[in-house]
């Protein structure tokens, strides 16, 4: 039995009328290697992210045919839970990396969420505890535009009132969460990967 199979894949993403995947049949035994090769668009990432249970548990979109896993069928799996929650996690940590992270690592300028009035969860956590009248001053700087005496005083504020500590805790619930979903599966190099990625995305610098 191959540890791989596809069987008449179709896919195409939300919003889109051409599959990027169309009757696709696939099987790959245990311990074989195959490289997937073909120009930009061919599908090469989707599949991808089919076998993995992303598409389309994560990027939604339309499947029809059947993919299986390790004996286990992706439309029956936990991965769309698993996927949620990595989702998430990776999400959470990518806006606290715009309040904590350092320019020369992620290559993006501290605060670009901000100058772009954008309210991701540290902010809005630190509005839920701060006192009305702090609240609406920060409010009003964001809306204000981006400036470099604002910035540094809305990054004090998400400080102050816990914002940083709370995403941080949030990214590792849900990453902790992402772990759990895949204690039913066998140990394999597969497993291992997806637990070391739920790690690497509350982990990352950039």
């Amino acid at each position: 039995m191959a540890f791989v199979n596809l069987q008449n894949v179709t896919y195409k993403y939300p919003l889109t009328q051409t599959p990027v995947l169309q009757n696709v049949n696939l099987q790959i035994n245990e311990g074989e290697f195959v490289a997937v090769i073909g120009p930009n668009g061919a599908g090469k990432s989707t599949l991808c992210y089919a076998l993995a249970g992303f598409a389309p548990h994560f990027f939604k979109g339309e499947l029809s045919g059947t993919i299986e896993v390790a004996g286990v069928e992706s439309s029956k799996s936990t991965l769309d839970e698993w996927t949620l929650n990595v989702g998430l996690a990776f999400q959470i940590r990518d806006d606290l990396l715009d309040y904590v992270g350092r320019k020369s690592i992620t290559g993006k300028p501290t605060g670009l969420d901000l100058s772009e009035k954008k309210l991701t969860l540290p902010l809005i956590y630190a509005f839920t505890k701060a006192p009305k009248k702090d609240g609406k001053q920060i409010l009003s700087m964001i809306k204000n535009g981006k400036k470099k005496g604002n910035v540094k005083r809305v990054l004090e504020f998400v400080e102050e009132y816990g914002g940083i500590a709370y995403a941080a805790k949030r990214a590792r619930d849900f990453s902790a969460r992402a772990k759990e979903i895949l204690a039913p599966f066998p140990d394999s190099p597969s497993r291992q990967a997806l637990l070391d990625f739920a790690d690497f995305v509350v982990e990352r610098d950039k």
